[in-house]
This record gives C-alpha cells, sequence and structure tokens, in this order.
C-alpha cells in the first residue's frame, strides 16, 4: 500500500510497503528516511493516535491506502521509558507544543496537493507522449472563397451557429448598406464581441464551383481569441465536405499573414465561419484563382431615416415558451425583442 510519513518539520516522504509490514518495521525504515545519520527512537500517529503495539501490522493497526502517519523522532540516549498511550494521545492532541495543534491537518492538506500535482504531471506526460501537437501552434482551418464576388478566406468552425463576417469585410465587400441594426446584439463564445447587425442574404462560394446563399451576422472589428484546430488534421481531415463536394483547407503557406498569428497587414481579411462536416479525404490545394472585381451592390430601398419603433410588449408566457426551447431568459426577451413579440419568429433565430 501506499503511505505517507510526515515529521515535525514538514517533510513529507511517500512510500510503497506491504499492508503486513510491522509498526517496529515501519520505524525502522522511517528512521533511515528521515535521520540516516543519527541513532534515534522514532514514534508513529496515525490520525493523533499512537501506534504503540510495536508488533502490530498496518492492516491490524487500522492504516489504510494512502493515510498520513506522524513520525515524532527523538535522540537515542538511556533506553527510552516505556511508551503510554495516554501521554502519547495528549502529545498527538496538542498538549505538548512539540507538535502544534492543526498539525495533522495541515500535512493532510499538503498531501492532497502533493497528490493532486503528481496526478497533472502524470497527466501532462500523458499528453507530451500522445499528443504533442497540442503543445505548439496550430493554424485553424481556412478555405479559399468569395462574397459578392470579392475574394476572402473563410475560416471553418464546424460548430458555429451562425456564419460571422467583421465590418470591415462587408464594407469591402460592398454590403454594408444592407446590415439590417435591429438584429443588433452581443456575441459570446470565446470572449465577447459587439453584433453590429445582420446581412440576410448574399452570395458566397466556396472552393471552385459551389455557390451558396448565406447570411452573415455582422461584428465589431474587435480582434478576437481563436481555439486552435487540435486534432482534425491529424486525423487526416484536410477537406471540407458539402454536397459531395470537397473544399480543401488551405496550406499555412497560403493562408494571409493575419491567419498565421502575424501582425502584418493582410489584403485577404478572414472573412466568415462555416458551418460544414471535416472530411478525411486529403485532397491538394488548387491553384488561386485570379480575383474577380467587386460588384456594385446598389443601396436598399428602405428610407434612409424611420421614425422609432414603439416599444415591444414582450410577455412572460413568450418568455417561458422560449426558455423551454433552450434559451435564456435574457436572450428570450432580447429575441422577442428584435420579433416584435412573435414567438415563432423568435424562435426560428433561436435556432439559426
Amino acid at each position: 500500500m501506499r503511505i505517507s510519513l510526515a515529521n515535525i518539520a514538514g517533510d513529507i516522504r511517500t512510500i510503497e510497503v506491504p499492508a503486513s509490514t510491522t509498526i517496529a518495521e515501519l520505524s525502522a525504515r522511517a528512521a533511515a528516511l528521515f535521520a540516516p545519520q543519527a541513532l534515534v527512537n522514532v514514534w508513529l500517529a496515525l490520525n493523533g493516535t499512537p501506534l504503540a503495539d510495536q508488533a502490530a501490522t498496518l492492516q491490524t493497526a487500522g492504516v489504510h491506502q494512502d493515510d498520513m502517519l506522524f513520525v515524532q523522532i527523538e535522540a537515542a540516549g538511556a533506553p527510552p521509558a516505556p511508551v503510554q498511550p495516554a501521554a502519547m494521545s495528549a502529545q498527538a492532541a496538542g498538549a505538548n507544543p512539540a507538535i502544534p495543534p492543526g498539525f495533522v491537518e495541515a500535512m493532510q492538506g499538503r498531501l492532497a496537493g502533493m497528490h493532486r500535482q503528481q496526478a497533472i504531471e502524470e497527466n501532462l506526460r500523458l499528453a507530451m507522449e500522445h499528443t504533442p501537437e497540442a503543445f505548439g501552434r496550430a493554424v485553424m482551418l481556412y478555405v479559399r472563397g468569395e462574397v459578392n464576388n470579392v475574394p476572402v478566406t473563410p475560416f471553418v468552425d464546424s460548430g458555429a451557429q451562425v456564419t460571422i463576417m467583421s465590418r470591415s469585410l462587408a464594407v469591402k465587400c460592398g454590403l454594408e448598406p444592407l446590415i439590417d441594426t435591429r438584429f443588433a446584439g452581443v456575441a459570446v463564445g470565446v470572449g465577447t464581441a459587439k453584433i453590429l447587425g445582420r446581412i440576410h442574404a448574399a452570395q458566397l462560394r466556396l472552393g471552385d464551383n459551389l455557390f451558396l446563399m448565406c447570411s452573415f451576422t455582422v461584428i465589431d472589428d474587435t480582434p478576437a481569441e481563436g481555439a486552435p484546430k487540435g486534432t482534425q488534421q491529424r486525423h487526416s481531415a484536410h477537406a471540407l465536405r458539402i454536397q459531395d463536394i470537397n473544399i480543401p483547407f488551405l496550406p499555412e503557406h497560403e493562408l494571409p499573414a493575419s491567419a498565421r498569428g502575424l501582425n502584418a497587414p493582410s489584403e485577404e481579411e478572414p472573412a466568415a465561419s462555416s458551418s460544414g462536416t471535416a472530411a478525411a479525404s486529403p485532397a491538394p490545394a488548387p491553384t488561386p484563382a485570379a480575383p474577380a472585381p467587386p460588384a456594385a451592390v446598389p443601396p436598399p430601398q428602405a428610407a434612409r431615416s424611420s421614425p422609432a419603433p414603439p416599444p415591444v410588449n414582450v410577455s412572460e408566457e413568450a418568455i417561458q415558451q422560449l426558455e423551454a426551447l433552450g434559451a435564456t431568459r435574457d436572450m428570450a426577451r432580447q429575441l422577442l425583442t428584435h420579433a416584435r413579440g412573435d414567438v415563432e419568429l423568435a424562435a426560428a433565430l433561436l435556432f439559426q
């Protein structure tokens, strides 16, 4: 079994011993650990109770796995007087100033911390052996694409709830006039970002021949922390597969500087987070296509200025209906406000 020995100085030694080890044998081993060059007398105590029977085994003395025993060492002079259990109990309880009150509890807490640190070190060793890529910088997954005929480098997030776009990219793609500010809010994930609104429909091209009509949630140009792709490429996930079309992930040397974690400005700004499935079919990266000129987008026909809409009366029943679908109370209230009190529209927004 594994037990720990602690002396009054706070030194802790963890050892492996058989359950059949006697108290006398363990005392001799404790003397070798704590005072190898001196002739000493050793007394052991468990949870403040002295272990006076030197012939008893650890099992019969009530010592279990991961228990901690207090070791008291005295210089050997004259033959020691017989140990009185009552005196040892008083000493363990703190009557003797050599054993401060709370010492055993403090040592047990320290021992628990040592065991926790040992588990952490073992977990670290396991990770370094089996997943060494977790300790390096991993470039995230990007593909080649276009938004409104403007070349972009979309970032692929297979767990994304919406497709996001920065405000500067919306300006670059000529889509800023189409931002519906009624869908403004706050995006919460790894950090937070201000949502400026939503572009309800724009053409997104992925790869060479996949064209999708897509809506974009436009966020402020606040830099956000990104999580590395981890083990996807380690398990041969080299392409995004949509409708039986493989869209290769871009190799690192084809990414813009900002996507590689560099501070240099890039013409191709990372654009959108696209939901999809990582396919385990390796595919070579195609030759970059020549960028097409951006298409002019007519301004929306809606009037530039309009009177402020009347306040929305959000009912408690509607909030509870959205909470039953998984929304928080604040989220339900915000969705109902955007939907002007329409529960069905708010539910549709929740699952987008």
